[in-house]
């Protein structure tokens, strides 16, 4: 891997850190405009939280042994800070009351549906034991939380 590419591979890991960070924001505001079911949303809100430590750690990995990675799938940074502003546009709304908890839903499902929290996986290829671990437990928390925005109800404003 040359070091353009290290360079790229170890900026997408950082944004996704700010990503998962900002999805968790979101779901703390969800919690406040949605207190029939602020426990849920809070509990999102921490899976997301250690999904932001999780992404660090896989920062640290990288940078530590990067001989042990490929290059993967393309993954932008512009990207991933795209989808961060629109995560905390979202945020913003919800904190001023103007999504209602049908449309809070929506827009974490989207999150939860997006190419960035659903394809961040094939960013590199890597045989590291601890990487995969951390990628495995992403990929199946977010699995998981479409199962819990199901339990939401869909019919109040």
């Amino acid at each position: 891997m040359d070091t353009r590419q290290e360079a790229q591979i170890a900026e997408a890991l950082a944004a996704m850190k700010e990503a998962e960070q900002a999805v968790a924001d979101f779901y703390t505001a969800c919690a406040k405009f949605c207190p029939g079911n602020g426990d849920l949303w809070l509990d999102l809100a921490q899976q997301e939280q250690r999904h932001a430590r999780i992404a660090a750690r896989m920062g640290e990995i990288f940078a530590s042994r990067p001989e042990d990675f490929q290059p993967g799938r393309p993954f932008n940074a512009v990207a991933i800070r795209t989808f961060i502003k629109g995560v905390k546009c979202s945020q913003e709304r919800a904190l001023k009351g103007e999504l209602q908890q049908r449309q809070l839903i929506g827009v974490a499902r989207d999150i939860e549906s997006s190419i960035i929290e659903s394809r961040f996986s094939g960013i590199v290829q890597t045989e590291d034991q601890e990487f995969l671990e951390l990628m495995r437990q992403l990929l199946d928390e977010t699995a998981d939380h479409h199962d819990m925005l199901d339990e939401l109800p869909k019919d109040r404003p």
